[in-house]
């Protein structure tokens, strides 16, 4: 074989290939800039349609009587923590703070009262500034609690200085006010009258007990159909004594976990209840005068050596080798389609074969070409995402904690991990290319070639599955464990038996694709068919 041959035929190829604007796009412009774009916007568009959800104001059905006697319940739990709650309203924003001080100087109040008698109190709800107060604080409670805890990167200020103690109580107080001020609840009549937004559910698909009783079948339909987020029942015996005896109380929330809102309040008033419930068993501990370990007697203090940024990189790795083998095949696809398909079609091939290169000297020169695309698109694409996750383009909390500090040994091992793959890809994928009769055709072959690489990528993102011997010797599979192994090793010894088995099947899978391409390439039947 004539080495000098194979160059001149890889740099005509190479040439050929990037003077195509769709090789550029799908080997540069994709992996660099479309993917992790893309990975920015729909993180940004999750992250913001969540909070959205969290500042949404919710409506719940409950009847009146039901209503107030939750109200109270709360606001009784509520007066045990004034100096907390004080603390809260410190903590909220001049948004929320000016239209409630407003209030509370009308009405003569004090802005904590004017704050839990929002739900209940026309005097409060009627006045000409509630609406703007309303607006600004839903939302505001959990964002200062956030801020109190310490917020992204660590919490600068007297208010990151809160101890654990302090902390839960604040949270207690947001958790309590929170289906005061930011949920409208309207009876059943009401409820009926509100505009649907979707249609009913078929009877068969509620639950048994839902279809037998009137009551919760009518909820569950105005839950379906968003006229309501979900449906409340307060018994009579939740009230200010409940403290003061040993019974339990059962309070009923019908709601739909797969409608994000109706999920929303389920959990607002969930974590209200658990609050006002932590703060009953206080009370009926200090009756007793009996300390709070009565209820605790085993305390779990388990010690989690990983840091948040070590437990965001895991995540993290299980995806990006997935990614990385995706833009690895993605980045061979068309340029494989056009050397082989692409040359058939226009004719141009007959020119290559009545050179004085060999067959196997021609095959070997478009390969080079064909890998080259396959890896240049791969390490693009892992330099992107990585900037993509550390620079704060994704989220400033996550570009905080992630460092990416990858010694020169796991560079190398990476690269020799997803090379031999790279080479297999383009291998197969110029065979492929090379059997087809037109580019539509090679497309179509490739397609089964596609799945069958995605499904043992996708496998290696399950976290209890982890490198070994066997999954070694598992194509593609093994690769994308072994990056996500290297990735997350951080200052541990590699596997090094398992990475010499994966680095030695891919080579011999990578030869043997290379084999079948050059064989391929000296059949007139392949090369000429018809």
């Amino acid at each position: 074989m004539n080495l000098r041959r194979v160059g001149t035929i890889f740099r005509k190829e190479l040439l050929d290939t990037l003077r195509d604007r769709k090789t550029l796009l799908f080997m540069v412009a994709l992996p660099t800039l479309l993917m992790p774009g893309l990975s920015a916007v729909m993180a940004r568009v999750t992250q913001r349609e969540a909070q959205k959800t969290q500042e949404r104001r919710l409506v719940v059905q409950a009847e009146p009587e039901a209503r107030d006697r939750l109200i109270a319940f709360l606001r009784g739990r509520l007066a045990t923590l004034d100096a907390q709650a004080q603390q809260l309203l410190g903590a909220l924003g001049e948004g929320v703070r000016a239209p409630l001080a407003a209030i509370a100087s009308d009405l003569g109040a004090t802005p904590f009262e004017t704050l839990i008698r929002a739900a209940s109190d026309s005097a409060v709800r009627n006045h000409a500034r509630y609406a703007e107060f309303k607006a600004a604080f839903t939302g505001a409670a959990q964002e200062a609690v956030k801020q109190a805890g310490g917020g992204a990167g660590g919490g600068a200020g007297a208010a990151g200085a809160l101890d654990a103690g302090a902390l839960a109580a604040m949270r207690q107080v947001a958790d309590l006010i929170n289906p005061l001020v930011t949920i409208d609840f309207v009876d059943a009549a009401q409820a009926a009258a509100r505009p649907a937004t979707h249609p009913p559910l078929p009877i068969e698909e509620l639950p048994e007990r839902v279809r037998r009783d009137p009551q919760l079948l009518a909820a569950a339909q105005s839950v379906a159909k968003r006229q309501v987020q979900a449906w409340l029942a307060v018994p009579r015996v939740l009230d200010g004594e409940l403290a003061e005896r040993d019974d339990q109380v059962k309070v009923e929330m019908l709601y739909d976990s797969t409608i994000d809102l109706s999920g929303e309040a389920q959990r607002r008033l969930a974590a209200a209840l658990k609050a006002a419930g932590q703060l009953t068993v206080e009370s009926r501990l200090a009756r007793e005068q009996l300390p709070s370990t009565f209820v605790a007697p085993i305390d779990v203090a388990p010690i989690d050596t990983a840091g948040k940024s070590k437990q965001v990189l895991k995540v993290i790795a299980g995806i990006l080798p997935y990614l990385l083998i995706l833009m690895s095949f993605i980045g061979a696809l068309y340029p494989a389609t056009d050397l082989g398909a692409g040359e058939k079609e226009r004719l141009t091939l007959e020119t290559l074969l009545v050179s004085p290169a060999a067959r196997s000297e021609i095959a070997l020169g478009k390969f080079a070409v064909v890998f080259l695309a396959a890896l240049v698109a791969s390490l693009l694409a892992t330099g992107s995402m990585a900037f993509t996750f550390t620079s704060g383009l994704i989220n400033k909390e996550l570009g905080e904690l992630l460092h990416f500090q990858l010694s020169p040994v796991q560079v190398v091992v990476c690269l020799a991990l997803i090379a031999p793959l790279a080479a297999t890809f383009a291998s197969l994928m110029l065979s492929l290319s090379l059997y087809a009769k037109s580019q539509k055709e090679a497309q179509s072959l490739m397609m089964p070639l596609q799945f069958l690489i995605i499904v043992p990528a996708m496998l290696s993102m399950i976290p209890t599955i982890e490198l070994n011997a066997v999954f070694a010797w598992v194509p593609v599979m093994n690769v994308a464990l072994g990056l996500r192994t290297v990735l997350t090793a951080g200052g541990a010894a590699l596997p090094w038996t398992e990475i010499a088995i994966i680095f030695s099947s891919t080579t011999l899978l990578a030869a043997l694709a290379l084999w079948l391409c050059s064989w391929q390439f000296g059949r007139e039947k392949v090369i000429f068919r018809s």
